[in-house]
Formats: structure tokens, C-alpha cells, sequence
């Protein structure tokens, strides 16, 4: 699984090296808990 990251770099492109953190620990624990993580990466409500 390969999330898009436009959707935070594409707002601010100085919190790059946070956001890269922020997604490889989301994907760590996507290791675990695959729902969650997509829940996380993509918040969309799809009912």
C-alpha cells in the first residue's frame, strides 16, 4: 500500500520531514492494524 501524499504535502510543503514521520509511523503501526491505518490515511466516509 502506497498512500498518496499530496494531500499533505500539497498544503504545506515545509512540514515535509514531519509528515514523512508521521506516515511511516502510521504505516508501523498499519503493520499491525491494516483497517485502522486505512481509516487514518484516508478519513473518508464511505457509506
Amino acid at each position: 500500500m502506497t498512500p498518496n501524499l499530496t494531500a499533505f504535502t500539497g498544503v504545506d510543503s515545509q512540514n515535509l520531514p514531519n509528515v514523512m514521520v508521521s506516515v511511516q509511523f502510521i504505516l508501523a503501526i498499519g503493520e499491525k492494524d491494516r483497517v485502522t491505518t486505512k481509516a487514518i490515511i484516508f478519513p473518508v466516509n464511505y457509506t
